[in-house]
């Protein structure tokens, strides 16, 4: 994330992100969730979370164990 401040002379305002970005992308079809909630079936994911936070990520292919990742 890239944060520019103004000028002390400016009078634009400063917006800052309050959501942060996960690329997830796995080698085979799999059952993908963040925090719990379930994306749509398949080899990746892009899901928008909370910033500055603690994610859980877990992944399950068929027949497989799931496996859980905090981010």
């Amino acid at each position: 994330m890239i944060v520019l401040w103004p000028s002390p002379d400016s009078k634009d305002k400063v917006t800052i992100s309050l959501l942060a970005t996960l690329q997830i992308t796995v080698d085979s079809p799999a059952a993908i969730a963040v925090d719990g909630v379930a994306q749509p079936f398949g080899r990746s994911a892009i899901v928008q979370v909370k910033a500055n936070s603690t994610h859980m990520v877990t992944v399950q292919c068929p027949g497989c164990a799931v496996r859980t990742v905090q981010v």
